[in-house]
């Protein structure tokens, strides 16, 4: 709440309206420049992948135990999860690219 307004439940309902396509481009616009995330999911999954790439500048491997926490993510977890998405078949062609760059197995 902003001064009275649901400002969550009403990001909520412009993204809901961007991914329908009835927003209009001016407000797209207004609402990018202000550094709207429109896709929570991908942002997530970005910064955590980030998060890796900043782990391995530091640390010089990707060896991330279960229980390391990078900057609030769980990033051993996520890193054991998109192992495991690898091998359900359930993770995105372009995230196993994006992985396998690094070299991620």
């Amino acid at each position: 709440m902003k001064d009275g307004a649901k400002l969550g439940r009403w990001l909520f309902v412009q993204r809901q309206a961007k991914k329908r396509g009835s927003l209009d481009p001016k407000q797209i616009t207004r609402l990018n420049e202000l550094g709207i995330v429109w896709d929570l999911l991908v942002d997530i999954w970005d910064r955590s992948y980030q998060f890796l790439c900043n782990f391995y500048g530091r640390e010089g491997h990707y060896k991330v135990i279960v229980s390391h926490v990078e900057d609030g993510t769980k990033l051993g977890v996520w890193l054991n999860e998109q192992k495991r998405s690898k091998k359900k078949g359930s993770l995105d062609t372009e995230r196993i690219t994006r992985l396998e760059k690094l070299g991620i197995v």
